[in-house]
């Protein structure tokens, strides 16, 4: 059962959490007809007051067969802490996102959970392979408890580490320059090609650079207004002003706020063409919301001729968290793959691969 017929059949229940995503999650119950009740906290310091509208109270407030939404990026931890609880539990901790990434905890439609569990087995072993299925799992049952998160940086997997000295890294969805700043961390000699096709993250990510947020290092930087596809072309694009998290701009097939437009036009290229002549590319990174695959698709030659190590995220689609490997396997089947969770909840999961 998806999660939008789980609360269909709640008639009331509390949210657990009182950060933004609760907020979302009250307006996802209420469109759906479901009474909210009142807010939980574990933090006593907020027992009695008011948020959204409605009491904050401890969960040993409630009662034990009282439903329960889960509304916080923290949902493993607060799954544990539920976990003998006697009356409905349901993880709404993609509540800001919830039309978008429904359909992932929709396994009798949208996500195959038979293929995710035979791929993953195909290409991955050890914690990699156990970090993999419980994922899958989490995705199954919407239990955020079986959550096995990673114990390394993102995007930075012992097995698949970007070079430490020099090198040429690409930074897919540089967003305003985070990973930036941990790669550099790790090899201040490397040159960063910053991807970013959203107006206002690429200006933040400009003025980090021109202010030399990272020190002298800052001037290894490339920033590069354009979006990564498999073929260079204007696309419609949902920047940051009209999506929930500046981190979630997308290439969508529409996108409007009320009846009016709210997408931009954004240029493509890809790897293979920006890279041209330079023979080199030694680290990839691609957080770019679900245009994964046709990004890939546009770096064949990189990855069959300069074979760079990869990270990928692979939660933005249902089943990209499987077909990925797939795509990276069928372009070059030398790449070995490493897995990795970087969350509580189901953001961030990503596909580490290197020759």
């Amino acid at each position: 059962m998806n999660i939008e017929s789980q609360l269909k059949e709640c008639r009331s229940i509390a949210v657990y959490g009182t950060g933004s995503v609760s907020i979302a999650a009250k307006g996802i119950l209420d469109r759906l007809g479901v009474d909210v009740l009142c807010y939980v906290d574990s933090n006593d310091k907020k027992w009695g007051s008011e948020h959204n509208g409605l009491k904050v109270v401890s969960y040993d407030q409630l009662g034990s067969d009282t439903d329960i939404v889960i509304a916080s990026s923290f949902a493993r931890e607060i799954s544990s802490v539920l976990r003998g609880h006697r009356g409905r539990v349901i993880d709404l901790s993609i509540a800001d996102d919830f039309d978008r990434f429904r359909g992932i905890f929709d396994h009798e439609d949208s996500f195959d959970i038979s293929e995710a569990r035979k791929v993953g087995r195909d290409f991955l072993s050890g914690e990699d392979l156990a970090c993999y299925l419980s994922c899958v799992e989490y995705r199954e049952t919407n239990k955020a408890s079986v959550l096995r998160p990673s114990g390394f940086l993102h995007y930075f997997h012992p097995a698949c580490l970007p070079p430490k000295v020099g090198g040429i890294y690409i930074d897919g969805g540089s967003w305003e320059g985070d990973t930036v700043g941990e790669v550099l961390s790790f090899n201040q000699n490397c040159r960063i090609i910053a991807f970013e096709p959203d107006q206002a993250n690429f200006s933040a990510l400009q003025s980090n650079v021109a202010s030399a947020v990272w020190g002298g290092s800052s001037k290894n930087v490339f920033p590069v207004p354009l979006g990564l596809w498999s073929d260079s072309r204007t696309l419609r694009f949902c920047d940051s002003a009209d999506s929930v998290h500046t981190m979630q701009s997308r290439v969508l097939s529409s996108c409007s706020v009320g009846d009016e437009p709210a997408f931009t036009e954004i240029k493509t290229i890809t790897i293979d063409d920006y890279l041209g002549s330079l023979g080199q590319c030694d680290f990839i990174k691609m957080d770019i919301e679900g245009s994964e695959v046709e990004a890939l698709r546009g770096a064949v030659a990189t990855l069959q001729n300069l074979q760079p190590k990869l990270a990928i995220s692979a939660y933005h689609e249902p089943n990209h968290l499987w077909e990925l490997m797939i795509l990276i396997n069928s372009i070059n089947p030398r790449y070995r793959f490493f897995f990795g969770h970087h969350s509580s909840c189901m953001y961030d999961s990503v596909i580490y691969a290197k020759v």
